[in-house]
């Protein structure tokens, strides 16, 4: 049997969770949160008794839990640096649980080049980046959105490296990406940009 949640539930989980987490890591908790969480679940989408939630309820939910991310996510990059610090940790790990939604991929994608190379976001950055690198294998527009993303990051300092050894491991989670990185690199970094060349990146594409 599906449930059919209001979307009070995921708004107040969404206040708390990136937030004070006043409750989300209460151990009392654990039960609604994993529910609540459950909805990003390639479960929730199959007809059977782990499935929470009907398949419209998933559909109507979803777009609300990321509009309402990208709402907080571009208030906080207007903030100051302490502000950054304090809430990008809980928004990166409310994208971590559901990692396997597309469109949470692609949005962390948006803002994760600078997050890395802040000193104030790189750790939990860090961690989510190769979330988003594990999870995007498919060639949904979402999917190629990310991989287009991750390719316009501009990474800098010690933190290069892990930047390049991750866009390699993306181009091999599909054998479509080394293809569409090609395109997309000779359209931006070649025929768009007056800018020297990103050998680095060439070089990941055709290994």
């Amino acid at each position: 049997m599906f449930w059919s949640w209001p979307l009070e539930f995921f708004q107040t989980y969404l206040d708390d969770a990136m937030g004070e987490r006043l409750w989300v890591d209460d151990p009392k908790s654990s039960a609604f949160v994993g529910c609540i969480q459950t909805i990003f679940s390639d479960a929730a989408y199959e007809e059977n008794a782990t499935a929470y939630f009907s398949v419209e309820n998933v559909n109507a939910i979803r777009p609300y839990i990321v509009k309402f991310l990208q709402f907080r996510i571009e208030t906080i990059s207007r903030g100051l640096g302490q502000a950054k610090k304090s809430v990008i940790p809980s928004i990166c790990r409310v994208i971590i649980f559901g990692i396997g939604y597309s469109e949470l991929r692609r949005l962390a994608s948006l803002y994760l080049g600078d997050w890395i190379n802040s000193t104030v976001t790189i750790r939990y950055s860090k961690e989510l980046f190769s979330s988003v690198v594990q999870h995007t294998r498919t060639l949904s527009d979402c999917d190629i959105e990310t991989l287009k993303n991750v390719l316009g990051m501009n990474i800098k300092g010690m933190h290069a490296n892990f930047y390049l050894t991750h866009l390699s491991e993306l181009l091999m989670n599909n054998l479509a990406y080394s293809v569409n990185a090609l395109h997309e690199f000779i359209f931006r970094d070649i025929i768009l940009s007056d800018k020297n060349l990103n050998i680095n990146i060439l070089t990941s594409i055709y290994n």
